[in-house]
């Protein structure tokens, strides 16, 4: 249910932005696994037995390793955030269709009690002290848009309905 600042849940933003995380997600996944890969690859007979070249593959192996250990935590992380985001996904559609039913039922209480003999009660004594006009049925417009005073027109003979009475209250106030 959006509000009235037109503030609510919007399901098609959500679900692109949720794409783009699955996406990330496979990405840094497929990075993982290549780097991994790339440290296997540095193997003696890739670099050789000498000092120099046998270290330098031993270094290359162990950043590739650390490249592929730092991708794989990032990947768990983004999955822990993907679940997260789409529990609170769900939790937010969940509230507002609470909030929609609650907000029905207030207006169904209020309507209810608006046409209660309680409520007609009032408006009658109200009426007899001379604090509220009686309410008339508004006039039913003309479906003839040329006949004098319809909408079309923009005459009136008539006056709006429900206009107040001027009513004045009582002297000692």
């Amino acid at each position: 249910m959006a509000g009235e600042d037109g503030q609510g849940y919007q399901e098609d933003p959500q679900q692109r932005a949720a794409q783009e995380v699955t996406a990330s997600q496979e990405a840094v996944d497929t990075s993982s696994k290549a780097s991994y890969s790339l440290s296997s690859a540095q193997t003696s007979s890739a670099w050789g037995s000498e000092a120099g070249p046998e270290a330098l593959g031993r270094k290359a192996s162990e950043m590739f390793n650390g490249i592929s250990d730092v991708l794989s935590k990032e990947n768990a992380l983004i999955a822990e955030f993907e679940t997260k985001m789409r529990q609170a996904m769900t939790a937010i559609k969940e509230t507002e269709a609470d909030n929609e039913r609650s907000f029905q039922t207030v207006n169904g209480t209020l309507q209810d009690l608006a046409g209660s003999e309680q409520a007609q009660a009032l408006a009658s004594s109200m009426e007899k002290a001379g604090f509220k006009p009686k309410e008339e049925l508004p006039a039913t417009p003309s479906l003839n848009p040329s006949a004098p005073g319809s909408a079309a027109t923009g005459g009136g003979a008539t006056p709006p309905p429900n206009v107040p009475v001027a009513v004045s209250g009582p002297d000692e106030y």
